[in-house]
């Protein structure tokens, strides 16, 4: 009886070591994933605005059944701050390879995401760049690099088309053009797209004024732009704002309100090119002024 109940005790011991493994590899995987963006510093606003919308799809995601294609396996974040700088956000990704994720998704400006999609390329870990549109970062032949959207050269393209409509729709009151941009990869490289592209709808770029990111003061730039002629059009570029298309005001005492001479453009960038590409019709435009399309901040 002794033994038997020896014998009994151990087969199930063994069964049960035997069917863990089983059990076990019927359990999805968790994927790990960093999550990149300046959440502190200068750039802290749109760093933590794109840090929760990478939650939000992430626990989207986990809640729809996680990822199908490997078994319903959940997403994890594993978080990180690049501190407003390529520097720390270079560190950052090293952190990330050595905790084991299996990408990367960030990180917001176009100078950071240049050197962590650089930094990330050491160890062939995927990184899907979410707002960057500096055309470098895709081009360097990097084969760990994505990105959502498109650059800013295409940006460009299509934001000049869209004023163009939008100012012939108005009677074409803007013939001169003053580019106000921030001195980053983003703001350099978009008001230099912008300046190239410009003339060829006969826009005259009459000057292009940098300044620093993060700038308090703008009365120097305010006093230059109030010597302008009442055909000049005013581009601002920022990573805080997006670009802002002004038509002169046709009063020096006060701004009218909101009409055809004035328009906030904010350009849609996402993966549909049919949606991105096609330029508002002037039959589209009310005459009372809106904006072109939906928009989501450029960087």
């Amino acid at each position: 009886m002794t033994t038997r109940r020896h014998f009994m005790s151990q087969t199930a011991a063994a069964a049960s070591v035997m069917s863990f493994p089983l059990i076990a590899g019927a359990q999805a995987k968790t994927v790990n994933v960093g999550v990149l963006h300046p959440v502190t510093g200068a750039l802290a606003y749109s760093g933590q605005q794109c840090r929760l919308g990478a939650l939000m799809a992430i626990e989207d995601i986990n809640k729809a059944g996680g990822i199908k294609s490997l078994g319903g396996a959940k997403i994890e974040a594993l978080l990180g701050d690049a501190q407003s700088s390529p520097q720390a956000g270079t560190a950052e990704i090293e952190k990330m390879n050595e905790a084991g994720v299996s990408a990367v998704v960030g990180a917001f400006a176009s100078a950071i995401c240049l050197a962590t999609t650089q930094a990330a390329a050491k160890y062939n870990l995927p990184h899907v760049v979410d707002v960057g549109v500096a055309d470098q970062i895709v081009e360097r032949g990097l084969k760990n690099t994505f990105r959502f959207g498109p650059g800013y050269k295409k940006c460009a393209e299509v934001a000049v088309a869209n004023l163009h409509v939008l100012n012939t729709a108005a009677g074409k009151p803007a013939r001169s053009v003053m580019i106000i941009h921030e001195e980053s990869l983003f703001g350099t490289g978009t008001a230099n797209l912008l300046a190239k592209e410009l003339p060829g709808y006969g826009y005259d770029v009459k000057e292009v004024i940098k300044h620093a990111n993060p700038t308090r003061d703008f009365n120097n730039i305010a006093f230059a732009s109030s010597k302008s002629t009442l055909t000049s059009l005013f581009l601002r570029i920022t990573t805080t704002s997006t670009p802002c298309w002004c038509a002169p005001c046709s009063s020096k005492k006060s701004h009218p309100k909101p009409s055809t001479r004035f328009w906030a453009a904010r350009h849609l960038a996402t993966n549909s090119s049919k949606s991105f590409l096609k330029p508002p019709t002037a039959s589209s435009i009310a005459t009372t002024g809106s904006t072109p399309a939906t928009s989501v901040p450029w960087n």
